[in-house]
């Protein structure tokens, strides 16, 4: 089994669930040295190296080969999945994926920190009816 650590859109159960096609637990997790950043006119945020901060997310850690396939072709070509260090809501370090900004994609991260409770309360609804248009 893999583990994967999210930390915009997918933190959505019903986001996460449209693109796998199945339900999983996730749990609190934050990784040490990465931020979660916006990006101009996207509802969805990046995770950037950031000495000194602290990316809040979910930890999922029953993913198959099936999952992670899906999950990529959600992302795309626009991030890079690699491993980090998470750590677990009971203080436990796991190598999970997560998908990151490539440095070198010519996209510019945003200073202004990105937050789910307001892309839950502003954007969740909208995002959700344009992916069940694709999946």
């Amino acid at each position: 089994m893999e583990k994967l650590f999210v930390y915009g859109t997918l933190m959505s159960p019903e986001v996460f669930r449209l693109i796998t096609g199945r339900s999983l637990k996730g749990s609190a997790a934050t990784a040490n040295g990465f931020s979660v950043r916006k990006l101009s006119d996207k509802v969805y945020p990046v995770l950037v190296s950031d000495d000194g901060s602290l990316a809040h997310g979910t930890l999922y850690t029953e993913l198959n080969a099936e999952d992670l396939k899906r999950l990529d072709a959600y992302e795309d070509d626009f991030y890079l999945r690699e491993q980090i260090r998470v750590i677990d809501e009971n203080g436990e370090e796991h190598l999970a994926w997560a998908y990151l900004l490539p440095q070198d994609c010519g996209v510019q991260a945003s200073a202004q920190e990105w937050h789910f409770h307001e892309f839950e309360r502003f954007h969740l609804e909208e995002f959700l009816r344009q992916l069940r248009g694709y999946f």
